[in-house]
């Protein structure tokens, strides 16, 4: 049995190349790979003008497989492409609170934040939020750093000594 690469798709009618643009700049050690047009010596059955964005293929953060945004091998952020909206999850506390009037209408439930497709790609508003899960991934990595380091190696008192006995065995 072979493994096959499963690829997501983010379908965006007219803001492919922009979309890409914008989370290649937003995270580390991604690229943009292949980009291809509609004909320009024929229209096109989507309706598209000549030469317009078929497809583009990004890279984010190293990984083609469902993007992920990581910092220092931890998990930042996932993207997921879906017919009517993209999502970015999860939507923690830390970027609810400070974004709660710029995020109305866009939580759906606990963890993921929909964008819609027919909407311009709010690139501020993404960014602000990789930059909290960013920050609250760090904090998260340093905090657990800190407990594991291994205690002060202060001698620790030690419980008292019974009594030796000597001579006698019991029986």
């Amino acid at each position: 049995m072979r493994n096959h690469e499963i690829v997501p798709c983010i379908w965006l009618d007219d803001q492919a190349e922009q979309a890409a643009a914008l989370y290649t700049r937003t995270f580390p050690g991604s690229r943009i790979g292949a980009t291809s047009r509609y004909p320009e010596s024929a229209d096109n059955p989507g309706g598209r003008p000549r030469g317009s964005v078929l497809t583009v293929e990004a890279e984010l953060a190293g990984r083609r497989q469902i993007p992920i945004y990581r910092l220092d091998g931890r998990m930042v952020l996932y993207f997921a492409g879906f017919q009517r909206h993209y999502s970015i999850y999860p939507a923690t506390e830390r970027v609810v609170g400070p974004l709660e009037g710029e995020l109305a209408g866009l939580l759906h439930s606990k963890a993921t934040i929909r964008f819609p497709y027919d909407a311009a790609v709010p690139a501020r508003l993404i960014t602000r939020i990789a930059r909290l899960r960013a920050d609250e991934v760090s904090e998260r990595g340093t905090a657990r750093a800190a407990a594991a380091r291994p205690a002060s190696r202060k001698a620790k008192p030690r419980a008292p000594r019974k009594p030796a006995t000597k001579g006698r065995k019991r029986r």
